[in-house]
């Protein structure tokens, strides 16, 4: 994964590499700290700001339902 997004970023095709971090949330999958660190380091780089903060949303959001998942997991 993080040689495709590495790629992807380093050619330009930011929002190529964001959507293949959506299919990923979509899919149940959550991308590991360093996608998402360079992912939004090369959105801020290209001063794409408003999609750096969409993908940071996007970001906390699956962190707190990875973390609600988990809590669910110990109630049973």
């Amino acid at each position: 994964m993080c040689v495709l997004m590495q790629s992807l970023c380093k050619n330009g095709d930011l929002l190529k590499a964001a959507r293949v971090v959506d299919e990923m949330v979509i899919d149940g999958c959550t991308p590991n700290e360093g996608a998402w660190s360079m992912l939004l380091g090369a959105f801020w780089d290209q001063r794409m700001v408003q999609e750096a903060v969409e993908l940071f949303q996007v970001e906390m959001i699956s962190e707190f339902a990875e973390a609600d998942i988990g809590i669910q997991d110990k109630a049973f």
